[in-house]
């Protein structure tokens, strides 16, 4: 059941409005005992765990109570913060408990073991624990050990929640304070005074590795620590993903399909590679490692050399940009005549069958070292044309897909069929539709290397000219 003030048992209700008594029925040694409430500057606060909880209204703690008056020594006597798992009951009717200074949001008496006795508090203190006449955290102090009655235990750095493995880490068992699974699982809500990442500026040094980090945009980066930073096993700051960097690019040719490999760190599902050149569109973004991401970027024929930014984003928000990281250079002559000459156009139309028609080729294989290759490309292709894949020389088998609607410009596709090739193996790429000549290129693929593990193209390289020498690697 959800716990409020109502619930609480006759007795402990009695010794809240009679203003007696201390958490758990210890007696106090503090000047001024739990439940009390005193006045200083002609603000009215109750003493709660041993420090002072301000009140704003009478009505939020059972209408007007007798006070004692207190100067500033005594009031700085006292503690700043209410103790360890001290239970608020708050004027709004929820129950939170005192941890690290912060409430915690208790959903159900269940989670500690049954109803515990506390003290009736105003709320103000709760939502206003920026305010220091609150004398309550917004987030419970670094180092702050949590547990739950199901025996997971977890520790507070910056705001946030770190499971715990071995007590062995931390010297042996550790105080922790009793608390609710539901505020830890629900991190960011107004009620569970806890965050889903650390605060930024927030210093860990992993155990056993003794390696220092600091937290920047809920994302840690490795760096010299002072000593207050928070101790922590190395596989729970594992969870915290690197700070995000782009560092390097590479280069592309105009005219064709470029594979780019970005470096930097903190890459994940989800990540995005973009660029601030007008004329580059980025087909596919593939996260190959957390350091490393592979970039499909198409360039059309007569774009100008230059060099432009890449922008990498992350599914979480964060962003990273690598100035000057994409080259655009001029393409490469080409090397020697083709091995079969390609068939003629025929007489020239006056619109363009297919604009921009920019073939490359993406690869796959099988086992038995065999390579197949299908063709990828930027084209606009009007409805009703087909796309025909044509050996000329050094293999075997077709291919041909039959375009039902037009495929927009920068759109990559791919065949549904694929051609068996080998090294110096030559195939032609046709645009065909009715009553007009095709536009076509074609490949001469003139070197094949790789590893095969399995099914799979593990690493390697191929090597085709159509007509500028390109290699694809994977």
């Amino acid at each position: 059941m959800r716990p409020r003030l109502g619930v609480v048992a006759a007795a402990a209700l009695v010794a809240v409005l009679a203003s007696a008594g201390t958490w758990g029925g210890a007696a106090s040694a503090q000047p001024f005992p739990d439940g009390s409430f005193i006045v200083h500057q002609t603000m009215v606060y109750r003493i709660v765990g041993g420090a002072p909880l301000y009140v704003s209204n009478w009505g939020a703690v059972g209408g007007e109570q007798p006070v004692t008056e207190v100067n500033a020594v005594q009031m700085a006597a006292l503690r700043p913060f209410p103790a360890d798992q001290t239970y608020l009951y708050a004027s709004g009717g929820g129950v939170f408990i005192v941890a690290g200074g912060a409430p915690i949001f208790l959903s159900d008496w269940a989670a500690v073991g049954g109803s515990q006795p506390g003290l009736a508090m105003d709320e103000w203190a709760i939502n206003n624990t920026d305010n220091p006449a609150a004398h309550l955290r917004r987030y419970p102090a670094n180092g702050t050990f949590l547990r739950t009655i199901a025996g997971r235990v977890y520790r507070v750095a910056g705001g946030a929640t770190f499971p715990v493995a071995n007590w062995a880490s931390f010297g042996g068992v550790q105080y922790a304070v009793l608390v609710d699974q539901y505020a830890i699982d629900r991190p960011d809500t107004s009620l569970a005074h806890l965050r889903s990442v650390p605060l930024d500026g927030t210093q860990l040094v992993g155990v056993p590795s003794n390696v220092g980090w600091t937290v920047d945009g809920g994302r840690k980066r490795q760096a010299a620590v002072n000593g207050s930073a928070v101790l922590l096993e190395d596989a729970a700051i594992a969870g915290l993903p690197d700070v995000l960097t782009a560092t390097s690019g590479g280069r592309v040719v105009p005219g064709m399909v470029n594979s780019v490999v970005v470096s930097g760190s903190g890459f994940g599902d989800g990540s995005a590679v973009t660029t601030t050149s007008p004329d580059v569109s980025v087909l596919a973004t593939h996260v190959t490692d957390s350091r490393h991401l592979t970039v499909t970027i198409a360039v059309p024929a007569g774009v100008a050399a230059g060099t432009w930014d890449l922008k990498v984003t992350a599914r979480d928000g964060a962003g990273a940009v690598c100035r000057s990281c994409l080259a655009i250079t001029a393409p490469p002559p080409v090397v020697g005549p083709p091995d079969t000459p390609p068939t003629p156009l025929g007489p020239a139309v006056r619109v363009p069958l297919v604009p921009r028609f920019l073939p490359s080729f993406v690869t796959t294989t099988r086992r038995g070292r065999t390579l197949l290759v299908g063709i990828a490309g930027m084209n606009e292709v009007p409805r009703g044309s087909s796309i025909e894949l044509r050996c000329i020389r050094g293999c075997r088998g077709s291919a041909a897909f039959d375009v039902r609607k037009k495929v927009r410009a920068t759109r990559q596709f791919k065949l549904k069929r694929k051609t068996i090739l080998g090294t110096k193996s030559v195939v032609e790429v046709r645009v065909r539709r009715s009553g007009h000549r095709g536009r076509y290129a074609q490949f001469k693929f003139t070197r094949v290397t790789g590893v095969l593990i399995g099914h799979r193209f593990r690493s390697g390289c191929v090597t085709a000219e159509a007509p500028y020498r390109t290699t694809v690697c994977r």
